[in-house]
C-alpha cells in the first residue's frame, strides 16, 4: 500500500509544483520520507533536500555538502531554477551522481 502512496504522491509533483512551492516539507511528506537528506532525479531536472553546504557551482558540476558525506554531480547545462536555505532545484542534463564518504 505506501509503495502505491508514494508513487501516486510522485505523480503530482511535476515542475510547476516543484518551481512554485519548494517548501515540499508537509506532514504528509515528512511520514513518508523519514531521513535527513532526499534527491530527487527527474528527466531534466534534480531535486535536493537538507544539503549542508553548496561547494562548487558550475554549469557542468555541484558539489554539495552533505551530512556526512560529499555529492558530486555532474553534467551539462546546468542551470539552478529555485534556491531555498536547504533546498534545490537544478535544470540540466544529468551524467553522473557520485557519493564520496
Amino acid at each position: 500500500m505506501i509503495p502505491l502512496l508514494v508513487s501516486f504522491i510522485s505523480y503530482f509533483f511535476t515542475y510547476n509544483l516543484l518551481v512554485k512551492n519548494m517548501r515540499l516539507t508537509s506532514p504528509i511528506r515528512s511520514f513518508l520520507i523519514d531521513k535527513s537528506y532526499y534527491i530527487d532525479i527527474y528527466e531534466n531536472h534534480i531535486h535536493v533536500f537538507h544539503f549542508i553546504d553548496i561547494l562548487v557551482l558550475k554549469e557542468t558540476e555541484i558539489r554539495f555538502q552533505m551530512d556526512g558525506f560529499l555529492l558530486i554531480i555532474t553534467g551539462q547545462n546546468f542551470c539552478v531554477k529555485r534556491l531555498e536555505k536547504q533546498e534545490i532545484l537544478i535544470f540540466g542534463i544529468l551524467k553522473s551522481l557520485v557519493i564520496e564518504s
